[in-house]
């Protein structure tokens, strides 16, 4: 999309370039932390939550800047993701041997 945004001229090239190296980085960066922190040991909500919070009132104060209430909107914006990936990763069945295997069968079946 970003290709041909830039072939439309809606975005030049070093924004593109920004927005490919910012999805990259951010990817590589939230699959560290759920690398180092673990998803069995620790839940990622018990720490998104108070990061919400905290951001959501960084984003109250306006008399300290602007700076500092975008500081706020990015902590929200990471809590959301923790917390999305917390739903995901519970909404998602582990795996078990009998599963796969009776999707074995209903793959020969058909």
């Amino acid at each position: 999309m970003v290709v041909s945004f830039v072939n439309a001229g809606l975005l030049t090239l070093f924004q593109a370039i920004g927005v490919i190296m910012g999805a990259n980085i951010g990817t590589t960066l939230t699959g560290w932390i759920i690398a180092a922190v673990g998803i069995q040991k620790f839940s990622i909500a018990l720490l998104a939550v108070p990061l919400f919070g905290v951001g959501f009132f960084m984003s109250l104060m306006k008399k300290n800047g602007d700076a500092f209430v975008s500081y706020g909107e990015g902590f929200m914006g990471f809590a959301m993701i923790f917390l999305g990936l917390e739903y995901l990763s519970k909404a998602i069945p582990d795996p078990s041997g009998d599963a796969l295997l009776f999707l074995a069968e209903f793959a020969n079946k058909g």
